[in-house]
């Protein structure tokens, strides 16, 4: 089991975390017409960005089809800020939309930093490093069975 602070993963995730923040602050600025403390602002559309972000970059890294997995939970949001929207203040109206415009490029930009990882590890997966890796991992598997007196290969037995 890999560590928690292992260098690959944390060079992994890092952009995603500036990202959030940088996206959360520029239209904490640009929104500034809300009559809310600017670090209020900033925190609720930065920690909005952040869950856009692993929203896309999971939906971005799986293989799972979207519209079976996520778009559900967006359209639930969706219909959630057309309700506020409609009912709410102009102030409110104002910091909804800037939490939805946040989500929204954050998903988009996760998704795409999702399908380049998945590319990098599939990549990975067909490179000589990684094929060499794993036939050292046999090879031992191998030694080890024979030295306890197994056949090299297991094999599952026919229940028939």
């Amino acid at each position: 089991m890999r560590p928690y602070w292992d260098a690959a993963m944390w060079n992994a995730t890092w952009p995603l975390i500036a990202v959030s923040v940088i996206l959360g602050a520029i239209v904490a600025i640009a929104g500034k017409r809300a009559r809310y403390p600017w670090f209020s602002t900033f925190i609720v559309l930065s920690s909005l960005s952040m869950l856009g972000s692993v929203i896309g970059t999971l939906l971005g890294f799986s293989r799972i089809p979207a519209h079976s997995s996520v778009l559900p939970v967006l359209g639930l949001t969706a219909l959630l800020v057309i309700y506020i929207i409609s009912r709410a203040s102009e102030e409110t109206r104002m910091l909804v939309s800037l939490c939805v415009f946040c989500l929204s490029v954050a998903v988009w930009i996760g998704a795409a930093w999702g399908a380049g990882l998945r590319g990098d590890f599939l990549e990975y997966n067909r490179s000589e490093a990684y094929l060499k890796k794993r036939a050292d991992i046999e090879k031992a598997v191998r030694s080890y069975r024979e030295r306890l007196g197994l056949p090299p290969n297991f094999e599952i037995p026919d229940d028939k």
